[in-house]
């Protein structure tokens, strides 16, 4: 059993850190991270997040985060601004011109999916997709808690 976990947390990091070369490439020509492509990915799918928000669901370090939203900003990506519920918050939104990027963000990750599944069974893919999901919601666990 050892050995099994040992392997999860290897081919994870492995999946990772090609994900990343594979989005600095496919994104080179806009000087888009991999983690700007993560952010952005995020923001659309739950408008008006906050900074902590990011940090939270991502696991990004803090001023990692920070960096990334202030490029964002200057790129014209994203807009920020103040939480009526929270005036200590930010709440930030994907531009038009970040909208205008997300089908080609989408489009990226279903080739990467492809590429990385290629040869494997639907069902199979499916199978290992829920598992994951268990696996990173056991590993917030280990951080937060069971509130997550």
């Amino acid at each position: 059993m050892h050995k099994q976990q040992n392997c999860i947390g290897r081919n994870m990091s492995i999946i990772n850190k090609y994900l990343k070369l594979f989005l600095k490439k496919r994104f080179s020509d806009i000087d888009l991270s991999s983690a700007e492509v993560m952010i952005l990915l995020t923001i659309s799918g739950a408008d008006g997040i906050s900074q902590e928000g990011l940090i939270e669901y991502l696991g990004y370090d803090k001023a990692v985060i920070t960096r990334r939203i202030q490029q964002l900003l200057e790129s014209g990506y994203i807009n920020r601004q103040r939480s009526s519920e929270d005036k200590r918050a930010y709440e930030l939104r994907l531009s038009d011109e970040g909208k205008k990027l997300m089908p080609r963000i989408f489009n990226n990750l279903r080739d990467w999916n492809e590429l990385i599944t290629e040869g494997i069974p639907d069902e199979t893919v499916e199978l290992v997709s829920k598992n994951l999901e268990l696996i990173a919601h056991n590993a917030l666990k280990t951080q937060y808690g069971e509130q997550k």
